[in-house]
């Protein structure tokens, strides 16, 4: 038992950083945001339902805790057909975006990358309806299946998705 109790004070100390504040500007709602879409014929309104930020922790132990990540997400209430979800996890992974269980998309936020399924390319500061948006990207599924509904949509800082095509309806949805 003595050894287990001097084993513990004397093993490493490791700390795991938490949600990075960087990150905040592309992941950043908190539950009970709400989302306002517009399109040409009609408005959507999303709640945020549920978010999460890891927090900084620490520990103790012989070696480097391999789930010493951090994440941030946030998700929305289903509405006509659309639940958005965008998360971050860790610097070694990318982001994900999705719209529906079969419209997902996972990217890099980088001036011109590709994955196989989806290409982003960078829009600087863009002005869309009127309304400057500062370090947008375009992302855009380049695999297509008879289930998909979102082909392509534009994301910036502070904002998350600012528009999102829907294949399916033909309608351009953007943020209010």
């Amino acid at each position: 038992m003595s050894f287990f109790f001097v084993f513990g004070l004397n093993s490493c100390k490791y700390e795991c950083e938490g949600f990075p504040e960087s990150e905040v500007k592309w992941i950043p709602y908190e539950r009970g945001t709400e989302l306002d879409y517009f399109s040409r014929f009609s408005e959507i309104s999303f709640y945020v339902i549920s978010s999460d930020r890891t927090r900084a922790s620490e520990y103790r132990g012989i070696g480097v805790d391999e789930n010493c990540e951090w994440e941030g997400r946030y998700n929305t209430d289903l509405v006509s057909g659309f639940r958005i979800t965008e998360e971050k996890v860790s610097e070694s992974e990318g982001y994900s975006t999705s719209f529906s269980e079969l419209d997902e998309f996972n990217y890099n936020l980088q001036p011109y990358f590709t994955n196989g399924d989806v290409i982003v390319s960078s829009l600087g500061d863009t002005t869309i309806n009127n309304t400057k948006y500062i370090n947008a990207y375009l992302i855009e599924k380049l695999v297509f299946t008879s289930n998909t509904s979102v082909s392509w949509f534009i994301k910036a800082e502070n904002v998350g998705v600012v528009q999102f095509f829907d294949v399916k309806s033909n309608l351009l949805w953007t943020v209010k």
